[in-house]
């Protein structure tokens, strides 16, 4: 079964199920609503705080604020699909796979697709609405695009430590700290900014921000954040593949 089949054979049963689930269907939405959040709440929240603390947030909070939703929103999509991964594997969906005609890479190479694409509209959606910080189109593009990839590791990271829902909620916690990390990276000195690399969602962040000062490097940066994100990719669905298969 190639890939146009499996898109045209999945592809609307995923539709319905994700319309007759409350918690999919609303997450469709969770770019909008969080891109309206970020513009209503965050600057009188701001202005509050940087009054009570004698201290102006003001410069500080747009840009990191915008990262944050440059690494939730495909984090998010991943984690989706990486509970998805844990019901089929516990109703023993994925086991059933693997004597059909559609192999279990091929289903992985479908499942780990769709969370790629959507994280990436959902980040096109939710850093515009939420009007933080004005941004050139091509860095925008350019971040959305690296930081996509982010969707199927975290799928795979969530899919493969966790036995069941109740130890997903635990790794989403904890995986949800980690992929924070790098925003601590952007207020220290420069080299050693670097050291935050070794999280995938450093960098994202760190070609966005190349990009809107106009410095050069940024598309090494890119070039180096997509062959790591890659690199994770191959090894954690080789891991999950492994899994399944013993």
């Amino acid at each position: 079964m190639n890939s146009a089949q499996i898109f045209r054979t999945f592809g609307p049963v995923d539709a319905r199920m994700v319309w007759r689930d409350s918690l999919l269907r609303s997450s469709l939405f969770l770019p909008v609503v969080m891109g309206l959040a970020m513009r209503v709440v965050v600057p009188p929240f701001v202005e509050t705080i940087s009054r009570l603390i004698s201290f102006d947030l003001q410069p500080y909070a747009p840009m990191t604020l915008t990262y944050l939703m440059l690494m939730m929103m495909p984090s998010f999509a991943g984690m989706l699909v990486g509970m998805l991964l844990l019901d089929q594997r516990d109703d023993r969906t994925l086991t059933a796979l693997q004597v059909t005609p559609l192999s279990l890479k091929g289903y992985l190479m479908y499942r780990l697709a769709v969370p790629t694409l959507l994280g990436f509209v959902m980040t096109l959606i939710a850093v515009p609405l939420s009007g933080l910080m004005t941004f050139s189109v091509s860095a925008l593009l350019a971040a959305a695009l690296l930081a996509a990839p982010l969707a199927p590791v975290f799928a795979l990271v969530f899919a493969g430590l966790a036995a069941n829902k109740v130890q997903g909620l635990a790794v989403m916690k904890t995986v949800g700290g980690i992929v924070e990390l790098p925003i601590i990276g952007f207020f220290l000195p420069e080299r050693w900014q670097p050291l935050f690399g070794v999280i995938p969602t450093y960098w994202p962040a760190k070609v966005f921000t190349l990009l809107q000062n106009g410095e050069a490097g940024a598309w090494l940066y890119a070039l180096v954040g997509v062959a790591y994100q890659i690199l994770l990719i191959w090894l954690l669905a080789r891991r999950f593949h492994h899994q399944m298969t013993h």
